[in-house]
């Protein structure tokens, strides 16, 4: 992490003239505008630099909601923000420690409440939740490590006015949420033992007499990192919590969570060969709550039929995006990606393994055509997807007999033509309504 005075790094607030504690922000930006900061900001700057003695290495979270080194809460519900800094000192041997520093408002000053030091080289994310129900907010905290095995999650109550350790355990991702519909959120963890090519899931709750175990389930040790985990829903709508992972070079698998029998349980571990097979692709799609009904669907990758001069850098592949119960998947539907162009098909259900594509890179290209499963070979042109840069549309579109735009975004206009098939006909509106723009502003995230 670099090191940046608190006036920089809160500069840009200047906007926020305000005394007093009525803060009405939950977290600061960083940005680097104005010289210093104003009111309350420069209030809190002041608090700290007074704790610390002077000038503060000021610490940012690499990941989640909040990445400003101040972060403002009203953890216990009276209308008033807690700040909560992060900041690195040096130890005697010349390694970095980790400080996180509440600072309250008391009779419109703000003053240094509670620091605590970790062994730690970074902050990871801060998070707020009520997990014991006693109406004010833990604080959770993820530190990076020195070593490469994984970061430390650490929960802070609140008691007398002081941060206070509640739980420390290892972790490579982590949710926060009532996996078994009890009411109680429950932490789950999922540690990553690189070394020892080992990956466990952890549930725990805390409550006022400490933190208790509610069970464990193993994942795929093999796999490379995380993805953030996602918290949906099961088919029968029961909650679960999705992870994509990456598996070697190009591959990904997506590990599910969910809570049966009196604890956690994940059914695609395969306790024969350690890993999961089930869900294994090679691809790096991730799952994605497909039609919009609040269930993550998995993605599952087939090849197409490939004609004889295709490579297999030039191969296509048919996407199954499949919801889980717990035990078995059910199909919601059957796409063509292009993550290159930008764009997703559905393919109808009468074209499925009567079909193949041949890519035409350098054009923007997707020719379908009707698979001769009996001749292996391609028969009639089905369908030709091509995309252009609106100037080379409007320019050249008159060159362009039989095709139609079908979407146009910022930057390219996306058309089609009809094949001359006489077997997989299909009319021009029922293609049109299969064609849809990715939200590439989300990666592989389908609008």
């Amino acid at each position: 992490m670099f090191k940046k005075s608190l006036a920089i790094i809160l500069s840009t607030v200047l906007c926020f003239s305000v005394s007093g504690c009525n803060f009405s922000s939950t977290k600061v930006d960083d940005m680097l505008n104005a010289p210093k900061p104003s009111g309350d900001l420069y209030n809190i700057q002041t608090a700290l630099e007074k704790y610390v003695g002077g000038s503060v290495d000021l610490r940012y979270p690499r990941s989640g909601e909040y990445r400003s080194a101040f972060v403002l809460q009203d953890i216990d519900n009276d209308g008033i923000d807690e700040a909560f800094a992060f900041y690195g000192t040096k130890n005697d041997d010349n390694t970095t420690l980790m400080h996180i520093n509440m600072i309250n408002c008391i009779e419109d000053k703000w003053v240094s409440a509670s620091d605590i030091q970790m062994q730690s080289s970074g902050v990871d994310c801060i998070k707020f939740c009520d997990l014991d129900g006693d109406g004010i907010m833990e604080v959770v905290v993820g530190w990076n490590k020195y070593s490469v095995l994984g970061r430390e999650l650490t929960v802070f109550s609140i008691n007398s006015g002081k941060l206070v350790q509640r739980m420390q355990v290892n972790y490579s991702v982590f949710s926060l949420c009532d996996i078994n519909s009890d009411g109680v959120t429950e932490i789950v963890t999922v540690y990553l033992n690189s070394v020892e090519k080992s990956s466990i899931a952890k549930a725990f709750v805390i409550d006022k007499s400490g933190v208790l175990d509610r069970g464990s389930c193993m994942l795929d040790g093999t796999v490379l990192s995380y993805d953030e985990p996602t918290i949906s829903k099961l088919k029968t709508g029961q909650i679960a919590i999705y992870i994509d992972a990456t598996k070697g070079a190009a591959g990904m698998i997506t590990e599910l969570i969910y809570w049966k029998n009196d604890g956690i349980t994940n059914p695609f571990y395969d306790t024969t060969t350690y890993q999961n097979i089930t869900t294994l692709r090679s691809s790096t799609t991730r799952c994605t709550d497909f039609n919009g009904d609040g269930i993550l669907n998995i993605p599952f990758m087939e090849a197409l039929p490939s004609v004889a001069s295709t490579s297999d850098s030039e191969k296509a592949y048919m996407t199954y995006w499949e919801e889980c119960d717990g035990t078995d998947f059910s199909k919601i539907a059957v796409t063509v990606m292009n993550y290159v162009d930008g764009y997703y098909f559905e393919i109808p259900s009468d074209w499925v393994h009567n079909f193949t594509i041949v890519r035409k890179l350098d054009s923007k290209q997707r020719i379908f055509y009707h698979w001769n499963q009996k001749t292996l070979s391609t028969c009639e042109e089905l369908l030709r997807i091509q995309v252009f840069s609106i100037i080379e549309w409007e320019n050249s579109k008159s060159n362009y007999d039989n095709y139609f735009e079908v979407a146009r975004d910022e930057t390219n206009v996306y058309v089609m033509k009809l094949g001359d098939s006489s077997v997989l006909t299909l009319d021009q509106q029922t293609i049109v309504n299969g064609f849809h723009i990715l939200n590439t502003s989300k990666g592989e995230t389908i609008n």
